[in-house]
């Protein structure tokens, strides 16, 4: 009896190790779980898995945010395309209540902090998309914020006022050999400028000097871009209700170690009632957190209830703040990675 009395106790005292010092909530689910309000339409969950002979320890964090009750902006790092900043300081300066880190960027070299793919921000295009990549963002409707999960494609065009419509092969970033790149106000940096590569210095919105044609490649139709904002995703994980099991279509970077290997990751997801998933998933720590795959996000996204779901920036990149503090467990030795963007969410 004795016995038997102290394995129950050493089973809740176990458990009970696995959430915050303010309690938690066992489910039969393998999780801890314990669940914050934050603000009016945003609550906060950390869902806590202790290892076991078969399982990988998992500390996971997602925020669900009503839209009709909390906004969404996007913030880009120090206001510049070329240049870092930290998801804490990007909330901070925005007044938000939450906030993950965004899309991807250039890690190394003269263009680091440059955005990889789509960047829309309130309306301004400062990225071109990359390959077939997705992106999330949302747009201003006269009822409210709504949520966009697309892929997309840019055509960008200079028409002088003396001359034949030039093509624009890029927007912000390091241009290939032979490419015309357009410059905006943005950019923030010295351009790299080879004999074989053109620049032009444009304002980033459409009007008399630059139009652009922003297209669904998913329906095929013109997508008014200018009440929009937008960051890089990718690979698609869930799609109309459906667990996507084939990233290549997106970019043939989507292989190998990226998708098959336990990371950090950081996803974003909406439910069928419209409730919007902030995930972050802490990884490379052991004694904490494995990490996840993608197809172990994509369950997990779908699990929780999201009809469609977009992974974003991981790795040492993955961030998640609540009330101004990092919830999660950033993988970097030197803690929370500065970023190139982040997704804020505010009180209305």
């Amino acid at each position: 009896m004795i016995k038997k009395r102290f394995v129950i106790v050493a089973l809740f005292c176990l458990t009970f190790a696995a959430c915050s010092p303010f309690g938690c909530q066992t489910s039969n689910d393998g999780f801890a779980h314990k669940r914050t309000s934050v603000a009016p339409g945003v609550k906060y969950e950390h869902l806590r898995r202790i290892k076991t002979v078969e399982l990988e320890p998992l500390s996971i964090h997602v925020l669900a945010v009503d839209p009709s009750k909390a906004s969404l902006k996007l913030m880009l790092a120090k206001d510049h395309v070329l240049g870092k900043e930290k998801t804490t300081a990007m909330a901070a300066r925005s007044d938000a209540v939450a906030a993950i880190n965004g899309g991807f960027f250039i890690i190394n070299g003269d263009y680091q902090g440059d955005l990889d793919g789509l960047f829309i921000q309130d309306g301004v295009i400062l990225s071109d998309p990359a390959e077939k990549r997705s992106s999330f963002g949302f747009c201003t409707t006269p009822k409210g914020q709504e949520a966009v999960f697309e892929q997309f494609e840019l055509q960008s065009l200079v028409s002088p006022k003396n001359g034949e419509p030039t093509h624009i092969d890029g927007i912000n970033r390091e241009p290939a050999a032979g490419e015309t790149i357009m410059l905006t106000p943005q950019f923030g940096g010295s351009a790299a400028i080879t004999p074989d590569t053109s620049i032009i210095v444009g304002n980033g919105t459409a009007g008399s000097d630059v139009s652009y044609e922003l297209k669904s490649l998913r329906s095929g139709r013109n997508f008014p871009f200018q009440p929009c904002s937008f960051t890089s995703a990718g690979p698609t994980l869930v799609l109309s209700d459906e667990v996507i099991q084939d990233y290549t279509a997106e970019s043939p970077k989507f292989v190998g170690d990226f998708i098959h290997k336990r990371h950090p990751r950081t996803a974003v997801g909406q439910k069928k009632d419209g409730t919007l998933l902030f995930v972050v998933v802490d990884g490379r720590q052991p004694l904490l957190s494995a990490g996840m795959t993608l197809p172990e996000l994509a369950e997990f996204m779908k699990k929780q209830g999201a009809v469609s779901a977009y992974n974003l920036d991981g790795g040492g990149s993955s961030t998640m703040v609540v009330k101004s503090a990092i919830v999660n467990s950033p993988s970097d030795k030197a803690g929370e990675r500065p970023t190139s963007d982040a997704i804020v969410i505010k009180s209305r």
